[in-house]
């Protein structure tokens, strides 16, 4: 960002971050294009630039943010030239039963699971992403809070007895099960039947499922916890 420091009065510029990290996966994707009025003062980042208009946005399940500076010398042609840098800004289209990034699977449409739907994803039905992988599949649920899923393979957390299995779904009870226990989840994946001592461990994991920008449900291993 050294490059601010030397910013022309007639200069304008623009600049857009990958966020990356950890933290909270955007469940849906702004709008595009980016509108002007959707981006807030910010300060400078040094002392003499311009302090430019910012505006945070989440895409494909990560976030960006995008910032403009206008010089206070800028001709009207420039300023108008850096905002169509902005509002150009696009995310390439998706296509149902791939993957990208190495670590997305591209479903269908959110129209096509409707609210209260659970939709089974069985491993050998997934393109073949970098690790980590739902090794066994996994449930893609529209619950009233929204999309989320459950992952199909269950390890409990104590040694002994160990539990692994696939998981289950029980369409007329409308809960999860481990077939051949007397494990018990409800739609979000929390325990029915509580165990005695620490809890951690024992409900299923839940993670954010995203509608992209153009409207394909997007999962990945790395995407957050649900509701987080």
């Amino acid at each position: 960002m050294g490059w601010l420091d030397r910013f022309p009065t007639t200069g304008v510029a623009a600049q857009i971050w990958y966020l990356g990290g950890p933290g909270r996966t955007p469940a849906r994707g702004d709008g595009l294009p980016l509108r002007r009025s959707s981006f807030l003062r910010a300060l400078p980042y040094f002392r003499d630039e311009p302090a430019p208009d910012y505006h945070p946005f989440a895409a494909d399940g990560y976030g960006f943010s995008a910032a403009v500076w206008v010089g206070p010398d800028a001709s009207q042609a420039d300023k108008r030239a850096i905002w169509n840098v902005i509002r150009s800004l696009r995310f390439p289209r998706l296509r149902q039963g791939t993957s990208f990034n190495g670590s997305v699977y591209v479903l269908g449409r959110e129209r096509d699971y409707p609210n209260g739907s659970v939709t089974l994803f069985r491993a050998a039905s997934l393109p073949l992403i970098r690790y980590p992988r739902f090794t066994r599949g996994f449930y893609l649920v529209h619950g009233s809070r929204g999309l989320y899923v459950i992952d199909r393979l269950f390890i409990s957390p104590n040694r002994s007895p160990k539990v692994t299995c696939t998981v289950a779904f029980d369409r007329v009870a409308s809960r999860f099960y481990c077939p051949g226990s007397k494990l018990r989840w409800n739609l979000t994946g929390r325990e029915l039947v509580p165990h005695k001592g620490p809890r951690y461990g024992w409900d299923l994991s839940a993670r954010t499922a995203v509608v992209s920008t153009d409207g394909h449900v997007l999962v990945s291993p790395t995407f957050g916890p649900f509701g987080s």
